[in-house]
């Protein structure tokens, strides 16, 4: 083999090595290809729910909703100084949105900030803590393992996400998000 060629297999097999990378972490937490395929396997320790069992908990006014999804980040070709307002975000009423909740990983403070804020929502609430985001969003599962993790009881995973509630026609009501990404460095 040439040195040409031999260079080639080894450019070859670095692009492969490269484009193998897992989808899951050591943690079990997906760290890419978040909009994918997710099956209805929920994360250890976490129930699956359905629509209509969560409009059933929605109508009674028990539980609590967790919308994870994440803020979109201003566009990065807009001038500085421009005018951007990033779309509404239409979620399920009574939900807490922790935007990137979800992530693979958190920096203390955000971990900190993201734990104080759901206490205070869970308070004196009692029934199971749905957690959504999108349809096919992993960003939910990862954010349901998350709590589960954090000892929060009866978690669910809500995998139909917004896209489904309002597929069967139930009702949304504009969100803001109860942490802002760009709080944190």
């Amino acid at each position: 083999m040439t040195g040409r060629a031999l260079l080639a297999l080894l450019l070859l097999l670095a692009g492969a090595a490269g484009a193998a990378e897992p989808l899951f972490d050591a943690r079990g937490y997906r760290v890419r290809e978040f909009r994918a395929d997710t099956g209805d396997r929920p994360p250890p320790g976490v129930a699956l729910i359905d629509t209509i069992d969560l409009g059933k908990l929605v109508t009674a006014g028990a539980g609590a909703l967790v919308d994870v999804l994440p803020v979109p980040p201003r566009p990065a070709t807009l001038p500085a100084g421009a005018l951007w307002l990033p779309p509404a975000r239409n979620d399920i009423p009574g939900s807490l949105w922790l935007p990137d909740l979800g992530l693979p990983a958190l920096s203390p403070e955000r971990e900190t900030r993201f734990r104080a804020t759901l206490a205070a929502f869970l308070a004196g609430r009692a029934g199971p803590v749905v957690v959504y985001c999108l349809e096919r969003c992993w960003l939910s599962w990862n954010a349901a393992r998350r709590l589960a993790e954090w000892g929060v009881s009866d978690v669910r995973w809500y995998p139909e996400g917004t896209d489904g509630w309002a597929a069967a026609g139930l009702p949304t009501a504009r969100a803001e998000p109860a942490v802002r990404p760009e709080e944190f460095p």
